[in-house]
């Protein structure tokens, strides 16, 4: 699948809203490639307040329907009262930087 053009799947990921910081929404999905060729999706998922965290999937590339693992934990939460990213936070772009 590496190197193909990207097509949409439809509906990959849907929070299930068991977990605080990750109630609904899985949005603004951002690909990166690990090392062992899965897929690693980052997304912006909500929380009961609406502010958004960003967590990531695993898929595997010849099955990308069926999510391999799902963060437990967000990578990225929202920050204190009063800061610029205090209501929510997204996922722009992944870089691997020094390996």
């Amino acid at each position: 699948m590496r190197g193909e053009r990207w097509r949409s799947l439809g509906l990959v990921y849907r929070p299930p809203g068991n977990r605080p910081w990750s109630r609904t929404h899985a949005q603004l999905p951002t690909p990166f490639w690990l090392d062992d060729g899965r897929l690693r999706i980052f997304f912006a998922t909500r929380d009961a307040q609406r502010r958004s965290h960003i967590a990531w999937l695993d898929l595997d590339p010849n099955h990308p329907t069926r999510p391999l693992a799902v963060a437990e934990r967000p990578v990225l939460s929202p920050g204190p009262a009063g800061g610029f990213e205090c209501d929510g936070v997204y996922p722009a772009c992944a870089l691997r930087l020094e390996g």
